[in-house]
């Protein structure tokens, strides 16, 4: 059915690097098992024990989803204002879930048309999240000014940044020059509301260098100097934002995952 709807797209960032690093079966066992717990964690709020394999999830929220690979649709049933709201709050817990255990997300939240009858999923609210999720030089949600349109979209805004759930701040996005008949990347600042992630991340955060690692767990230090741009775009936004007045549920790891996998509690 064709609606209005609040419609997040995500993917995770360095996915082609960390297939090469860490092989097919690896990663597909990661997002069968870790990825998609972290998600019904999300979704209904919840601790949830990570098991081989997801199976007949009960999902408690109102929003929606599918996956496929390493790609996240997310979307609400109509444009009711307290979607947006909830959709925020589901954003920030699977952002700060996925990104400590190597899967860095990025990502765009936006309102538009979106047909929905699965396995199809087709409207201008999907591309423009996309487009979205393809600008961006970090690791990072931005949420779309249509996602504000009504006065009551304005005061769901204006909680949450008062809750520091969202947050405006100068995002770094794909830009181009022309020098000598040249065309040439660059990235150009932009400043945009965006999930407050790191606002979640307190209660793990361990020092920069730490999550520095856990950023690139999977994808192994960064090789060029693209990469090493995204993760220190992001390390910075964590460290301007850094909280601890949230907390997300826990994931419960059984005893044959690699510890490695698992975060120490707060002393």
């Amino acid at each position: 059915m064709l609606k209005q709807r609040y419609v997040a797209f995500m993917d995770v960032l360095g996915f082609r690097t960390i297939v090469s690093v860490k092989g097919e079966e690896f990663v597909g066992q990661q997002l069968s098992s870790l990825f998609n717990h972290a998600l019904v964690a999300a979704l209904n709020n919840e601790t949830t024990t990570v098991e081989d394999r997801l199976v007949n999830p009960q999902i408690k929220s109102n929003i929606e989803f599918v996956l496929f690979s390493d790609s996240v649709l997310l979307y609400t049933p109509d444009d009711s204002p307290e979607y947006l709201e909830e959709m925020i709050y589901i954003l920030n817990r699977f952002m700060t879930r996925t990104i400590f255990h190597g899967f860095p997300l990025r990502g765009g939240l936006v309102k538009g048309n979106l047909y929905v009858d699965p396995p199809n999923f087709v409207g201008q609210a999907q591309i423009k999240a996309y487009d979205l999720e393809q600008v961006q030089e970090w690791s990072g949600i931005i949420v779309h000014e249509s996602c504000f349109e009504t006065s009551a979209e304005m005061q769901v805004r204006d909680k949450l940044l008062a809750s520091k759930d969202i947050i405006e701040t100068l995002v770094p996005e794909k830009g181009f020059i022309t020098k000598r008949k040249r065309i040439k990347e660059r990235v150009r600042l932009k400043r945009r509301v965006v999930i407050n992630w790191p606002e979640y991340a307190g209660v793990w955060f361990r020092g920069k260098e730490d999550f520095k690692r856990r950023f690139s767990e999977n994808t192994g230090e960064p090789t060029n100097i693209k990469a090493k741009r995204k993760r220190d775009y992001t390390v910075k936004f964590l460290m301007e934002n850094l909280g601890a007045s949230k907390k997300p549920p826990a994931l419960q790891f059984k005893a044959e995952f690699p510890a490695s996998l698992t975060i120490p509690p707060s002393k």
